[in-house]
């Protein structure tokens, strides 16, 4: 057992205590054995110090201190990891049971890949599942303008992050989707076709509760990616989708947080970026704008069911002519218990 890897999870909180122990047992009642979990507190005054200190005794190492964000909370948990795996996990998500396992598997079977991530499902306040968002394999085009990679299914190798360094710590929206383009064209990914982990869906969640600051940032990004000469190149047909994409995403959080007029200016700058009623990123945006118009909610219920539910993976299987992934035919080899 001594030959597994040490896989370390960091979980940055800042009064999350309605959610805290929920995301911790999540860690603790994984069922592997070489697990080292940190706890990033940023000064919480909401009661969550006294549940970390309730799970302290299972825990590698916790501080509750002011911080500078997310972003500076999951470097310093990397900082101080002795894990050859790292991951974060925010304190409001949870991971699904063998999450750990089924990465450090795929680690072991492709010792080549740099990191790997799968499905996650969207979750209510109460825990019970909102939708599921199936992953697929990685390509940096296919990213840009479906992005596809849920930050609580990542894991990857410590190497990712000695070749390319630390979060960006001036984004605190879209720390983890900058880390992600930064990789992309540097390491080697590998998606697992199995729910990972659970992101949670609540009013005081960031990507819903400050959806301008999260477009900004992302908007940032795509800037910063297109002014690359190394990337720019290889990428260029998918400019205007990918700025699209943005706008669409944004406006799907404030749809949801029902601020209606911001949600219909950002669909129509989507729809101005890229018009494709053939895209179905487009054609949501243009199914939501008539909900707006209507004042109907219909067009969102049935994409929900579409895009996210079981007939979206029916296509899914469609599109790839019944071809199971490179993970699911080349299964990896069991960790022992």
């Amino acid at each position: 057992m001594s030959d597994l890897p040490i896989v370390t999870i960091v979980t940055p909180s800042y009064n999350q205590a309605r959610f805290l122990e929920e995301t911790i047992l999540s860690v603790l009642n994984q069922d592997y054995p070489r697990l080292e979990y940190l706890i990033i507190d940023g000064g919480s005054t909401d009661g969550s110090v006294e549940i970390i200190r309730k799970h302290e005794n299972r825990l590698a190492y916790w501080v509750s201190e002011p911080d500078d964000g997310q972003s500076h909370a999951v470097n310093k948990g990397f900082e101080r990891a002795t894990g050859t795996v790292l991951a974060w996990l925010n304190s409001d998500d949870t991971y699904e049971p063998g999450a750990v396992r089924s990465a450090v598997e795929a680690f072991i079977a492709f010792p080549h890949i740099d990191a790997v991530y799968g499905d996650c499902t969207n979750i209510d306040p109460t825990g019970a599942v909102m939708a599921v968002y199936r992953a697929r394999p990685l390509d940096l085009s296919n990213f840009l303008t479906d992005c596809f990679i849920h930050q609580p299914t990542v894991f990857m190798r410590r190497r990712v992050r000695d070749l390319v360094g630390p979060l960006d710590p001036s984004f605190q929206m879209c720390m983890d989707y900058e880390y992600w383009l930064r990789t992309a064209a540097a390491c080697r990914w590998l998606y697992i076709p199995r729910v990972l982990a659970h992101f949670r869906v609540h009013t005081a969640a960031k990507s819903q509760a400050r959806a301008q600051e999260f477009l900004d940032e992302r908007l940032r990004c795509l800037d910063r990616l297109f002014a690359d000469p190394r990337l720019a190149a290889s990428v260029a047909g998918v400019r205007k989708r990918a700025y699209a994409l943005a706008y669409v995403s944004s406006g799907i959080s404030l749809y949801k947080a029902g601020a209606l007029r911001e949600a219909r200016d950002h669909f129509l700058a989507a729809l101005r970026w890229d018009p494709n009623p053939f895209h179905w990123r487009t054609l949501e945006a243009g199914v939501l704008m008539v909900d707006l118009l209507t004042g109907l909610r219909v067009g969102k219920r049935l994409l929900d069911l579409h895009l996210r539910g079981r007939w979206w993976r029916l296509w899914e299987r469609v599109a790839r002519g019944g071809r199971r992934t490179v993970v699911e035919d080349n299964r990896a080899r069991p960790v022992p218990r």
